[in-house]
């Protein structure tokens, strides 16, 4: 968990720390003068070329530990998709006389497998995923061989990750 504590409306005098700071209409003046006291000297959408390159130098440092989150997200997951076919099974197979285990291998066997397992997941864990950055080009075939996910079109490999609305 991260805990950020801020000021709402910073560097706005007239709005800082007040309910208002999230939906106030600003004006020029407000720019010039948060530039001022904040000491910004940089015109609108403009990123200065040292905060540039720290920011950018800072993403370097962290890729073999955003390599790691990607990992983890997909064992957790695969952990889970296994895990959650057998549980059901074991709970409702004996209602129905299944035997979970072989139901589990037949399917698996079948031809469309990944598209009738990666339905649970395509909807909702795939897409947020993507926009955490957590399933990446360098992890996408992990993602397709444990049938989590496939293409648009549902076959299992399409080259390109689903768009996501």
């Amino acid at each position: 968990m991260i805990a950020c504590r801020t000021i709402i409306g910073r560097g706005i005098a007239r709005l800082q720390g007040q309910r208002g700071g999230h939906s106030a209409r600003l004006f020029p003046e407000d720019a010039e003068a948060a530039r001022r006291d904040l000491d910004w000297p940089y015109p609108p959408f403009e990123v200065p070329r040292h905060v540039l390159e720290a920011w950018r130098a800072a993403g370097r440092r962290s890729e073999a530990e955003r390599a790691g989150m990607e990992d983890w997200a997909f064992s957790i997951l695969e952990a889970l998709n296994a895990n959650q076919q057998l549980d059901m099974l074991h709970v409702l197979g004996p209602k129905y006389g299944i035997d979970g285990e072989n139901l589990v291998r037949l399917m698996a066997g079948l031809p469309n497998y990944a598209e009738l397992n990666s339905l649970a997941f395509m909807h909702t864990v795939v897409p947020n995923l993507q926009r955490l950055g957590l399933i990446t080009e360098r992890t996408e075939a992990g993602w397709r061989e444990a049938a989590m996910m496939v293409d648009q079109r549902g076959g299992a490999s399409g080259g390109q990750l689903p768009l996501v609305s």
